[in-house]
Order: structure tokens, then sequence, then C-alpha cells
């Protein structure tokens, strides 16, 4: 088992862990001793609280449960305090962390973090009472950002961004508590723009533009009231050249398709 690498990450998130840590217990191999192993620990409620405890116990479990891969390296360790997560963290087989998340009271708290097995930062984003506060950023396993987007008592409000590997831009959109509200706007891998749709509460309203990612040409234009097709959609061939058009009332299209001929 690799102690050492195993250790040095092991004594960061104890000091970053809010539970109480015996001193006994500071010692990895005290700890693994005395940890029990995940299978054991019974969920059941109580007073309306989901906690654990050990089989024919009736006092909610403190301590640390854990999984080992068949090498012996550690799976996973969690930290519980009467009976609630206080840290969770998992491994890779090469005993890389994969991921590690705290809670206080029970409820996913401060900083979690993810990481690619070897080694780079995959995600990160800060919990409060158990919901994502604040800028929510992932990466690509090369390091280039992959996304990133603002949330508020756990839902998305904001401005969303995201990328292509190559740094290239992939995604903006506005949020609004947890629903889309404003532009949006996507591209292809060469940089060209290929949509463009207005949000108003999590539903379309207004103009959609879509574009041919090689051609740069218009592909479709709709019109969009609350969510529901309402006017005119045009259809344009490869060339630019329109081939036909329909209007819409409610969703529902209304008369005949007009085409478009030389």
């Amino acid at each position: 088992m690799k102690f050492v690498l195993f250790s040095v990450i092991l004594s960061l998130f104890i000091i970053e862990s809010t539970a109480k840590i015996p001193p006994a217990a500071e010692d990895l191999n005290q700890i693994l001793l005395n940890a029990v192993e995940t299978y054991r620990l019974q969920e059941r409620t109580y007073k309306g609280e989901k906690l654990f405890y050990i089989p024919n116990q009736q006092i909610p479990y403190s301590g640390w449960a854990k999984e080992l891969y068949n090498n012996g390296q550690v799976r996973y360790l969690a930290q519980v305090e009467k009976g609630k997560y206080c840290l969770r963290v998992f491994w890779y087989f090469n005993g890389q962390v994969r991921f590690k998340t705290k809670f206080k009271e029970g409820q996913e708290s401060g900083l979690q973090e993810s990481w690619f097995e070897n080694g780079a930062k995959k995600s990160e984003v800060y919990w409060r009472k158990g919901k994502r506060e604040g800028i929510e950023k992932s990466w690509f396993e090369n390091g280039a950002r992959k996304s990133e987007v603002n949330f508020k008592e756990g839902k998305k409000d904001g401005f969303q961004e995201s990328w292509f590997e190559d740094g290239i831009k992939q995604l903006e959109s506005n949020w609004k508590e947890g629903k889309k509200n404003g532009l949006e706007a996507e591209w292809c891998e060469r940089g060209f723009k290929i949509s463009k749709t207005n949000w108003n509460n999590g539903k379309k309203d207004g103009l959609y533009t879509e574009w041919r990612d090689q051609s740069l040409l218009k592909k479709e234009e709709q019109n969009w009231k609350n969510g529901k097709r309402s006017g005119k959609t045009v259809r344009w061939d490869v060339n630019g050249e329109k081939i036909w058009e329909e209007n819409y009332k409610e969703d529902k299209k209304v008369g005949e398709t007009i085409y478009s001929f030389e």
C-alpha cells in the first residue's frame, strides 16, 4: 500500500475536516484498523433525520468507514460523527485522490473537489447547507478550462460558459433562479456561432437563429413566445437560398408550407 503518499493526502483532509479527530486515530494505520467496512453501516431514520448506525447498536455511529481495492489500496474513506457524514474521500486505483467533499451537520458544506487520475484538477465548487453556492468550475484533463457556472442557493443563477478542449468557446447562457433567462449562444469547434436563442423564465421567447457550421450561412430562423413557436419559421439550403417558410400560432402550424422554387 502506498502509505507515504496516502499519509500526506490524509493529513491534508484531516486538517480541513470540521470533525474532531481523536489523537489516537491520527495515524493512518490506526485509522484503517479502527475503521469499519462501509457495508456494515446501517442507515436509519431518527426524528426525521437519516443517521448511520452499527448493527445492533442504538447510538449513532462516530468514526471512520472504509472500502479497499483488492490490492489493499484505499478506495474510499468516510468520517462520521453522531451518525452524520463529516468528510468523504474517494481514490483511484493508483492512489490518486478522485473526489473529496466535506459536511457540516450532515449537509455538504465547504469546498468540494475532484481530480483526474493523473492528478489534474477536474472540478471544484463550494457548498453551503447542502446547496451549491458560487462559481462551479471544471477543467479538461490537460488543464484547459471546460466550464464555469454560477450557483445561488443550489440553483444556476447568472452567467454560464463552456469551452472546447482547445480553448474555443462552446456555449454562453444566462440563468435566473435555476431557469434559462436571456441570451444563449453556441459555437462549433471551428469557432463559428451556430445558434442563438432568447429565453425568458426557462422558456424560449423571441427569435431563434441557427447557422451552418461550415458555410456560416443561415440554416433556420424560428419565432417563439412564452415557450411556444409563434410566427414565421424560415429554412435555407446549403447555398443560402430559402427553401420554405411556415407560420405558427401557439405551437401549431397555421396554413400551408410556402416553398420557394425558381
